[in-house]
């Protein structure tokens, strides 16, 4: 087996994946004629002030890196910092707010009117803004999108380890 990063090291399993979501794109349908299908949306002069997104420095320097399609996003060359921070700041001019929890996001959609929302918690932010009323689609971007995987894990100073164990086995 190779090394995945934060998962396993020289072999040795570290840590199992339970649940994961890619961060797509949620756009109000009411505001499309047809669905976006691109990250470029998020930087269309027609939806200024009228783009949601996710309050995390990391995540919004992957998303334009994405956007310009330097290869992995997660690790800009050094020659692309500066077309990245002034694609970040082309970005901005667009932002409507940015929002840290997923129900801040569906109460910032709905009542500021948003076009498309950056959806950093991906189904889960889909499933709060369809259960509120909200008249949505969800789309993976064509240039791919982020995504986040959460695991289970026992640190080395856990108290009870086969009790941990046992949890992971059970989910």
């Amino acid at each position: 087996m190779s090394d995945i990063p934060g998962i396993t090291r020289k072999g040795q399993v570290y840590a199992i994946p339970y649940t994961y979501a890619e961060m797509g794109l949620i756009y109000d349908r009411r505001q499309f004629k047809t669905a976006p299908t691109s990250l470029s949306v998020l930087w269309d002069p027609r939806y200024a002030g009228k783009v949601l997104l996710f309050d995390g420095g990391a995540h919004n320097f992957s998303l334009a890196a994405l956007s310009l399609g330097l290869g992995n996003p997660f690790r800009i060359p050094p020659t692309a910092g500066k077309q990245v921070l002034q694609q970040l700041l082309a970005l901005r001019r667009n932002a409507l707010a940015f929002y840290s929890l997923p129900e801040e996001a569906t109460q910032l959609f709905r009542e500021q009117s948003a076009a498309v929302l950056f959806a950093n918690y991906g189904s889960q932010q889909v499933k709060l803004l369809r259960d509120a009323g909200a008249d949505i689609g969800y789309m993976v971007p064509r240039e791919g999108a982020l995504a986040w995987l959460d695991c289970w894990a026992v640190s080395h100073g856990a108290r009870n380890k086969a009790l941990a164990e046992a949890w992971i086995n059970y989910t």
